[in-house]
């Protein structure tokens, strides 16, 4: 997978995905694994980590990356 998408009122909030590399707000997403869904002709990308103890500094640590 593979792609660029922006948000058109924010230019720098740029999501990118090439192969098992994402970054989004510039920064480097470091995931275990990524779940990718098609809805209404939407793709949807999820990712997780393994260890469930960690899911909430990794929603957190990607969360402090976008703002």
């Amino acid at each position: 997978m593979q792609g660029r998408w922006i948000t058109p009122d924010d230019p720098h909030s740029a999501l990118v995905v090439d192969g098992g590399e994402i970054t989004c707000f510039g920064a480097v997403v470091n995931y275990d694994h990524k779940v990718v869904t098609e809805e209404n002709g939407a793709l949807n990308v999820s990712l997780g980590v393994n260890d469930e103890s960690r899911l909430d500094d990794f929603q957190c640590e990607n969360i402090a990356a976008s703002s």
